[in-house]
């Protein structure tokens, strides 16, 4: 209904309501301390009513945060080199419902060295999922598992630093080149290319991961993501 961000005092004062039963929750967007909804509850489901009268102040709707949990680790390749920058890095939770499977939480990005830091975490049971965003390498979830279903739990306590959380992520194959036009010889930019693999009867697209790709100014390609295998490639011009 509205929101507002507390002073130098860890004041706030929420106004412009009608009469009404509200619900107040507390997020620190750095991610240092715990999100909590009043009056100490994991959530605004499970918060307490604030019954609000007509030109009234409910005072004394305070909030005691705990520091809030972290996840942290390095990201590498094979045999723990090079490290790895841009790596985005999430942490998931089991949703409340079992047919939304895992559901992602807080997301960051390793740095230079393939560091990173999931802050403002609450106590709980956690997976990590590692995924380069250039498909340079492939996907992983901690611990060496290729999926969120098979991979560790990281039993998270109150106010805890989760460190070691680390991945040593493997190459992927690629397909790259150019495409240019044959009258002219000039690059061709926004010509789809598109990887197939055969499985079975045909050769489909869909069995390759991000097997689908634009031209940029230049003409070129990369298709990245893939094992090892035999592949066909297509070029349209939509």
């Amino acid at each position: 209904i509205n929101r507002t961000w507390t002073d130098t005092s860890g004041h706030y004062l929420i106004d412009g309501l009608t009469a009404g039963t509200y619900r107040v929750d507390f997020t620190d967007e750095s991610g240092t301390y715990q999100y909590e909804a009043y009056n100490n509850a994991k959530d605004v489901d499970s918060g307490t009513d604030i019954p609000v009268t007509a030109e009234s102040t409910v005072s004394n709707v305070n909030a005691s945060l705990a520091r809030a949990s972290t996840i942290s680790g390095t990201v590498t390749g094979l045999g723990g080199s090079p490290p790895l920058p841009g790596i985005q890095v999430s942490a998931f939770q089991p949703s409340e419902f079992a047919w939304q499977g895992w559901q992602s939480l807080r997301t960051t990005h390793t740095d230079d060295a393939g560091h990173y830091l999931l802050n403002g975490l609450s106590p709980g049971v956690y997976r990590v999922q590692f995924l380069d965003p250039t498909l340079a390498y492939f996907q992983e979830v901690y611990n060496n598992a290729p999926d969120l279903a098979t991979g560790t739990d990281i039993v998270v306590g109150t106010s805890a630093d989760m460190t070691g959380i680390n991945a040593e992520l493997a190459r992927a194959a690629a397909i790259a080149g150019i495409v240019t036009a044959a009258a002219t010889g000039l690059p061709l930019e926004s010509i789809r290319a598109t990887a197939f693999q055969w499985q079975e009867t045909e050769w489909w697209s869909e069995w390759v991961s991000k097997g689908e790709v634009w031209t940029s100014t230049n003409g070129s390609y990369f298709i990245g993501g893939l094992t090892a295998g035999t592949y066909r490639v297509s070029f349209s011009d939509w």
